[in-house]
């Protein structure tokens, strides 16, 4: 059994949240004073996508067997 760490982005927070709910995982935004913006702007480095197009990530573990 594999452990990979994934993050998939989200313009909107509604889409974010309803994805959070079906995956679990941690949600990070990138809006002014949100504690989890560094996370967010990481992530979008770690994974390649735009922080400036998406303001929402959920970043979670994903168990492959």
């Amino acid at each position: 059994m594999d452990i990979k760490y994934k993050a998939k982005p989200f313009k909107t927070l509604e889409e974010a949240q309803e994805f959070k709910k079906k995956h679990g995982g941690v949600l990070y935004k990138d809006v002014p004073r949100s504690r989890t913006k560094k996370d967010h702007l990481l992530a979008a480095q770690m994974f390649g996508f735009n922080a400036e197009k998406y303001h929402f990530s959920v970043n979670w573990n994903e168990v492959i067997d």
